[in-house]
């Protein structure tokens, strides 16, 4: 309401800081432009903040500049991969509250579900010392793939994986899942027992939704299973979307 009292100039340097996102879609960020416009809109509404006069104006100022300041951490932090046994309740927990938070503002939300080719013939064949190794070196690629520190990847159970990517359509979820598997493919991790390679592949499937109130998250965790199944019954080593 107190914004509609703002001069012509000051609106227009708070819509410069406010609302819009500070970061592009998943599949074009480069995180050195995302600093620099965080760090330009911080340094307007800075400036701002020290111009306003009036008690209520700057103590909304300060808290917007607060917000933000919060925002820019979480999203310069990258997340490590979650391995451990309990990665997978970890996952389901960030899951629903990205979900609640993405209802909240009206953002999509994007969910990958990724599976390691023949991993159960990999551990056959090369022991389980290899296939625990195998999977640190997935989760590394993992790491590398994810471009923004609120995105989160984990173990999902056995030689399963998921990465939870907010503000993100099903195109940029895609792109994501593509450089995921390029990066594995590229390590050339050797796997004799795979029909599909010389080396260890992925499959991969993508969904991405706008949630609605009704809605609960399990339908997003449903449609990107479905086309991680698509993935691996067209010949794996491959995305597919929802």
């Amino acid at each position: 309401m107190w914004i509609r009292m703002l001069s012509a100039v000051g609106l227009a340097k708070v819509l410069r800081v406010a609302p819009t996102p500070v970061v592009a879609p998943a599949s074009h960020v480069n995180l050195e432009t995302v600093r620099a416009v965080i760090v330009n809109r911080m340094h307007v509404l800075r400036a701002y903040t020290s111009s306003v006069t009036l008690p209520v104006f700057k103590a909304e100022l300060q808290a917007a500049r607060g917000n933000l300041t919060r925002r820019v951490k979480k999203l310069l932090v990258r997340q490590p991969v979650l391995l451990d046994d309990k990665s997978h309740a970890k996952l389901n927990e960030v899951l629903a509250s990205e979900w609640a938070r993405a209802r909240r503002s009206e953002e999509s939300l994007a969910l990958i579900m990724i599976d390691i080719d023949y991993f159960k013939p990999y551990n056959d064949h090369y022991g389980h010392g290899l296939g625990d190794d195998c999977l640190r070196q997935v989760a590394a690629v993992l790491a590398e793939a994810l471009p923004r520190g609120g995105d989160l990847a984990a173990r999902y159970g056995g030689e399963e994986f998921a990465a939870i990517l907010p503000a993100c359509d099903v195109d940029g979820a895609v792109a994501v899942a593509e450089r995921i598997r390029a990066g594995i493919a590229q390590r050339r991790i050797a796997h004799a027992a795979s029909i599909t390679a010389a080396h260890v592949t992925i499959s991969a499937g993508c969904a991405s939704t706008l949630p609605e109130p009704e809605d609960p998250h399990t339908g997003l965790v449903a449609a990107a299973d479905a086309a991680l199944y698509e993935a691996k019954r067209s010949g794996r080593d491959r995305v597919c979307a929802a």
